[in-house]
């Protein structure tokens, strides 16, 4: 039987391809490709969930071993064990109750477990939009850019001008991606080691929201970080202050057409909750269905995160969104320097970029308040 991933990856790549016929055939899904594609989406679900037991087994696994070695040797196999999670497929810590009952721990202990609530996800969608995510680079990372070139109506002996290929090159600047926790050995104690499941998933969530708010941010993360749609190939303005119309959604996605970029399965809008809202409750026109229908617009995903701008529509051809990873994550379990503190640091470091291949490829359609 095939390994989770490549079930994952191939139903991922299934879905596409029906998604990519229909565009480039201008039509909408048949009914039985919908079916397909609901399949497809379907495996790719439960090929998430097999990969996600996997890791907590192979966590479980370390934990017993680890517990039978002394606290140096259980530091190094949680760090070998939180490397293998950041270079893999991240994981999400399942909602526990704890064996023993934690009414009784002293008021100095950080954290008393009964269920606890992680942090809410405001839309964490980076890896379902068919960008190109890569990891473990080395070295420059290009990708060859070629500009167009047009042929011409000539004469039978017409002498012709040479056309010259311009090729260039998008080349990333790998920015580090820093992130630290610190807990108590006490809060480590009490919690029979849920808090270090606790502090691993958040390590690797921590880099993935950052990830997120650098791509479909309409501002720098950073000074010169700058995602897709901070300066996308097309920007526009919505005539009325509140949600865009029909129209307007429809004529930024053909601005972006426009542009010559290749069309491709990837296309999508991204967006807000509260503007898919407005949307969903939007007609196209008298007597017509409304705007958001479905998950879609006139046939097109729609994406939603809070990472997005508010009042504003996103849209892109997400094949052309480059998303790297250079070098290894690492991450180091420090029980030293805050030994008088009685503290464990957990630090992850790593080195990403994101860029657009074509930034003609992304276009945003902003509020006019």
């Amino acid at each position: 039987m095939q390994n989770p991933e490549t079930r994952f990856f191939e139903a991922k790549s299934k879905a596409l391809a029906l998604l990519t016929t229909a565009r480039n055939e201008a039509r909408e899904l048949t009914a039985e490709e919908s079916s397909q594609y609901e399949q497809f989406r379907s495996e790719m679900s439960e090929a998430q969930l097999e990969m996600q037991s996997r890791a907590f087994e192979r966590l479980a696994a370390m934990s017993t071993a680890a517990g039978e070695q002394n606290e140096r040797a259980i530091a190094l196999a949680f760090a070998e064990a939180m490397v293998a999670a950041v270079s893999g497929t991240p994981i999400t810590v399942a909602q526990r109750r704890s064996v023993n009952d934690k009414a009784s721990v002293a008021a100095d202990t950080p954290l008393t477990i009964g269920d606890i609530i992680e942090p809410l996800e405001k839309g964490n969608i980076l890896g379902l939009l068919g960008c190109k995510i890569q990891t473990g680079l080395t070295g420059d990372w290009k990708y060859p850019v070629v500009a167009n070139i047009e042929a011409a109506i000539a004469g039978e002996n017409a002498e012709i001008s040479d056309s010259a290929l311009t090729i260039t090159a998008v080349q990333p600047t790998p920015r580090r991606v820093a992130l630290s926790i610190l807990v108590t050995k006490t809060a480590l104690n009490a919690t029979n080691d849920e808090l270090r499941d606790i502090v691993l998933t958040q390590l690797v969530a921590g880099m993935d929201r950052l990830l997120n708010k650098w791509m479909f941010g309409n501002t720098a993360v950073a000074t010169g970080v700058n995602g897709l749609f901070v300066a996308p190939g097309t920007s526009a303005t919505m005539a009325a202050a509140g949600a865009p119309t029909y129209a307007e959604i429809l004529a930024l996605k053909g601005a972006v057409d426009a542009t010559g970029v290749k069309p491709d399965g990837t296309a999508a809008y991204v967006m807000t909750n509260a503007m898919a809202a407005t949307l969903a409750a939007t007609q196209r026109g008298s007597g017509d269905g409304m705007v958001l229908e479905d998950g879609k617009i006139n046939g097109v995903p729609v994406y939603i995160t809070e990472y997005a701008p508010a009042r504003a529509v996103e849209f892109g051809y997400f094949s052309y969104a480059l998303v790297g990873q250079f070098g290894v994550s690492d991450i180091v379990v420090d029980p030293f320097t805050k030994a008088t503190s009685n503290a464990v640091r957990f630090v992850l470091n790593t080195d990403w970029d994101i860029k657009p291949a074509r930034p003609e490829a992304f276009g945003i359609l902003k509020s006019a308040a």
